[in-house]
C-alpha cells in the first residue's frame, strides 16, 4: 500500500493540473470571446458606415 504522504502529493498534483488545465481553457475562451467581439464591433462600425453614406447620399439626392 502507498504510504498517505505520496497518496497526498499524489492528490494535490492531480488537483494543481486539473486547476491548470481549466485556467489555461478559461483563458482560451475568454480570449476568443474577446475577438469575437471585435469582429461583431467591425463589422457594426462598417454596416453603420454604409448606411450613413447611403443617408448623406439620399440627402443630397432630395435637396
Amino acid at each position: 500500500m502507498l504510504p498517505l504522504a505520496l497518496i497526498t502529493a499524489l492528490v494535490l498534483w492531480g488537483t494543481a493540473a486539473a486547476v491548470q488545465t481549466w485556467a489555461q481553457l478559461r483563458h482560451q475562451r475568454v480570449a476568443r470571446q474577446e475577438i469575437a467581439q471585435q469582429q461583431a464591433d467591425a463589422h457594426h462600425n462598417q454596416r453603420m458606415d454604409q448606411l450613413h453614406a447611403e443617408a448623406e447620399a439620399q440627402a443630397r439626392e432630395n435637396s
